[in-house]
């Protein structure tokens, strides 16, 4: 009976241990899980040094994001096709080749077809918005809400 009870106790040491290894492993998983989200790479093209730093102000913030910046059509052009990007944000009144010129070419391949373009453009008149009609995912004007900026990354990035 002695050897009953040892044996029944020794029994208990081995489930709470086997309890203790399966709560590990739990949450070792839910950590790795975690870590697993992949962060969208974000391209934003952009002239002005002023709306460039604010908007990687915004991104700095943010977890699930990186953003790359360049400053020139011919620039985002080049890093477009260099690189897979999840999102462009897109200025419109660029120096040289304009952000609608850029993203007609790049709905011209087959990497941005179907990819998310967001146009950024200070020009706010319905005539200029209509003037891209169905080049754009998305049209935001500035100055730039964060609220809407971000509403907008999670709805075409999901």
């Amino acid at each position: 009976s002695e050897k009953s009870e040892k044996s029944e106790k020794s029994e208990k040491s081995e489930k709470s241990e086997k309890s203790e290894k399966v709560e590990k492993v739990e949450k070792v998983e839910k950590v790795e899980k975690v870590e697993k989200v992949e962060k969208k790479h974000i391209l934003y093209v952009e002239d002005n040094p002023a709306n460039r730093r604010f908007m990687q102000s915004i991104f700095n913030r943010q977890k699930n994001y990186t953003l790359q910046v360049v400053e020139t059509g011919e620039l985002g052009w080049d890093i477009a096709l260099e690189q897979d990007f999840d999102l462009i944000l897109m200025d419109l009144h660029l120096p040289g080749m304009s952000g609608k010129i850029l993203t007609q070419k790049l709905r011209e391949t087959e990497k941005y077809k179907t990819k998310p373009i967001i146009s950024i453009s200070a020009a706010a008149m319905k005539h200029d918005i209509d003037s891209v009609d169905g080049l754009f995912n998305a049209y935001i004007t500035k100055p730039i809400k964060i609220p809407e900026l971000l509403d907008s990354l999670r709805e075409h990035l999901k």
